[in-house]
């Protein structure tokens, strides 16, 4: 007996080319020696919208939050010493950031100022983050 008739396909397609609009090339360095064993172009995490349409992505091994505009255009919004992990927007419009390394971090998304929120050293037996949620009064 099935109580679901199955899910019917969809079509899908490619929106953008993340590793083609910025030139991305495979490297390496700890974190992809670690968990990939091989030179890497990205490992993207955490899809996040604005209110202005923006995607914005981590590309977790290079420290980089990407931001791709609602014309498609792509660009490194951010980039600093971590191993972001995930991200959400909140509703006030900062970025807020889930580090491996750091913590959680937050984000000016005009500027790509990125500063310490709850540092590592702030969290007892601190292991990483992971990824971020927003209750609905604002609440992390």
């Amino acid at each position: 007996m099935n109580l679901f008739a199955p899910p019917r396909d969809l079509k899908s397609r490619v929106h953008v080319s993340i590793v083609d609009a910025l030139g991305l090339k495979p490297r390496s360095n700890t974190w992809t020696e670690r968990h990939i064993g091989r030179p890497i172009h990205s490992f993207l995490e955490g899809p996040s919208f604005d209110r202005d349409g923006n995607l914005y992505l981590v590309n977790a091994p290079f420290g980089q939050i990407l931001r791709v505009r609602p014309g498609k255009r792509v660009e490194i919004a951010a980039e600093y010493a971590g191993v972001p992990n995930g991200l959400k927007v909140h509703k006030s419009g900062e970025i807020f950031i889930a580090d491996r390394e750091n913590g959680i971090m937050r984000m000016d998304p005009v500027s790509g100022r990125i500063a310490p929120f709850l540092g590592r050293d702030r969290i007892p037996g601190y292991k990483g983050v992971n990824d971020l949620f927003f209750r609905s009064n604002g609440d992390l």
